[in-house]
């Protein structure tokens, strides 16, 4: 004897299952095929994009952390470069402070010239001010580590790191006799972790991240360019980088630079290109490493002390945004590899998909 209401039974869940399906099916605009298909189906579209496959979507998940590895890693070898420069030597401060303004200041507050400029061995106001900044480039090194989406606070201290970079460079921009280049071709480095915050605010892919990292970018090479070109006096270590690395004369060496100088200024205008601007963003990563390599290779030498690492190595490492950066725009603008649509239809509305039999309504 057949049960009929056990049959009944059995097949209405099948029944508001498919029911339910051709719901999602109608609202969702795409067809869900009711067969072995539908797991496949199914779980590429719970990927966030239907359009693409497993592997695909871990690859798209992996993508933004990516980014923001290379942004991280911009901004913490930058500080550690200049952390360095502050425990070893001193920073570029002394050009900014040592004027009568700064002791006419420091009078106001009852310190007289030898406690300012110190006696014999002990420091003065001035030198131990100057000191005390190293710490916090150091702190500003270790933020770049630990700062995370929603930390608010080291994203403040990042900041602060930024405006630091900012005096520094404009302490060697008064240095050089006010020779603009000298401010803007600082620009990588005193952008690098704004760019790593903006990232973690606003994500990497976010319109602002991108424009902030393309204006360090172009800062970087305009100001190199400009020496380069010749349009100021081009530094006196621009020509020995490239007699020492090349092996080429004064004359060579100078027609070289002023073409590395238009190169420079090509990469500037090719990143608003979007046909030119990833092969742009790639030749900035290569020519931004090389530049930075340059000054250990042209100055290490092995009748020096530590073959003179400690005097040349930070020279590469505080460049890194130089070369970093474009990094990151290279990663962003990669052409995207999707896989063929997992779900499809005709213009008619039939399903392309070879296990499904049935057509959306």
């Amino acid at each position: 004897m057949i049960n009929h209401d056990s049959e009944e039974d059995i097949g209405a869940p099948a029944t508001r299952s498919r029911a339910a399906m051709d719901h999602v099916s109608s609202t969702s605009g795409e067809m869900i095929p009711h067969n072995s298909c539908e797991p496949t189906a199914l779980a590429a579209g719970n990927s966030g994009n239907p359009r693409l496959a497993p592997s695909a979507h871990a690859t798209e998940k992996l993508f933004p952390t990516c980014l923001v590895a290379v942004l991280r890693a911009a901004a913490f070898l930058c500080f550690a470069g200049w952390t360095w420069v502050h425990f070893y030597w001193e920073g570029p401060y002394g050009i900014l402070l040592w004027q009568d303004g700064t002791y006419d200041f420091a009078n106001r507050l009852g310190i007289s010239w030898d406690e300012f400029v110190g006696t014999d061995n002990d420091e003065g106001w001035l030198q131990k001010w100057i000191a005390r900044i190293r710490w916090l480039f150091l702190a500003c090194t270790l933020l770049t580590v630990t700062v995370r989406p929603r930390s608010y606070v080291q994203m403040a201290g990042l900041v602060g790191g930024s405006l630091l970079l900012c005096v520094l460079s404009y302490a060697k921009y008064v240095a050089s006799q006010r020779q603009l280049p000298m401010f803007v071709e600082h620009g990588g480095q005193i952008l690098s972790p704004i760019v790593l915050v903006l990232a973690l605010v606003l994500g990497p892919r976010h319109r602002i991240t991108i424009g902030t990292a393309i204006l360090a970018v172009v800062m970087t090479f305009a100001g190199h360019g400009s020496y380069a070109i010749g349009w100021w006096p081009t530094p006196g270590i621009f020509y020995g980088m490239t007699c020492v690395c090349l092996g080429v004369s004064y004359e060579t060496a100078n027609i070289l630079l002023r073409g590395f100088g238009i190169l420079d200024f090509a990469v500037c205008f090719a990143l608003f290109i979007p046909g030119l601007r990833q092969p742009a963003a790639m030749y900035a990563v290569v020519w931004g490493l090389l530049t930075a390599l340059a000054r250990p290779v042209a100055g290490m030498s092995m009748s020096l002390n530590y073959w003179g690492a400690d005097q040349f190595v930070h020279e590469a490492i505080l460049r890194a945004p130089h070369f970093l950066l474009p990094l990151y725009l290279v990663i962003l603008w990669r052409p995207r590899q999707e896989d063929e649509p997992a779900i499809a239809h005709t213009a008619s509305g039939t399903d392309t998909n070879p296990c499904s039999t049935e057509t959306t309504s």
